[in-house]
């Protein structure tokens, strides 16, 4: 299924065109999709992506002694508390697992809420 979207090719809700230098598929939302989102969805959209760059520029750090496993606490990425710090990715994965799901529900009560 697909149909025009301003220019490009409208195939499963995403528009897009491949570029025939490297022939990579590029993908934009339709307008018409970002006119259907209400201002409410708009803001939960933004604030998701300020919080998604937060949880990946504020890190926890974690270095290990022996074989135990200390937790140092959150610095910015670029400022490691220690030169022999680690950053704790599984715990950065379970923060943007939450602030999705935080984002999903609330993207889906502005939804209802039209």
């Amino acid at each position: 299924m697909s149909s025009s979207c301003a220019g490009w090719t409208l195939r499963n809700g995403l528009c897009g065109s491949v570029d025939p230098r490297t022939h990579a598929t590029k993908l934009l939302l339709c307008e018409s999709q970002l006119k259907s989102m209400n201002r409410s969805q708009r803001i939960v959209a933004v604030l998701y992506c300020l919080l998604v760059v937060y949880c990946c520029v504020w890190v926890p750090w974690y270095v290990i002694q022996y074989t135990h496993r200390i937790r140092m606490g959150y610095a910015w990425l670029w400022a490691a508390p220690s030169p022999v710090g680690t950053v704790d990715l599984p715990v950065i994965g379970l923060r943007l697992m939450a602030a999705t799901a935080l984002a999903a529900a609330a993207f889906l009560a502005a939804h209802q809420k039209r």
